[in-house]
């Protein structure tokens, strides 16, 4: 399957989750999937980052947050 045609159904999946108040775990699998498709995606980084920070998974949003950084264009 084409990779952004996944990434689209993956983005309506997160949607349909997120409308139905649902389990922070499954919308955490969602957008690392996500995240795997889109690496550079600013929103996609921004959920992920946020769902790290609201389920403990402190160690795994350090490593996003530095993977993001050595991915900045600039560096910074």
């Amino acid at each position: 399957e084409d990779p952004r045609k996944r990434a689209e159904k993956l983005r309506m999946a997160a949607k349909i989750v997120e409308a139905q108040a649902g389990d922070p775990a499954k919308l955490t699998r969602i957008y690392e999937r996500l995240l795997e498709l889109a690496p550079g995606e600013g929103d996609v980084l921004g959920r992920l980052d946020a769902l790290y920070a609201q389920t403990g998974r402190f160690q795994d949003l350090e490593h996003l947050l530095v993977n993001a950084l050595l991915r900045a264009p600039d560096g910074k």
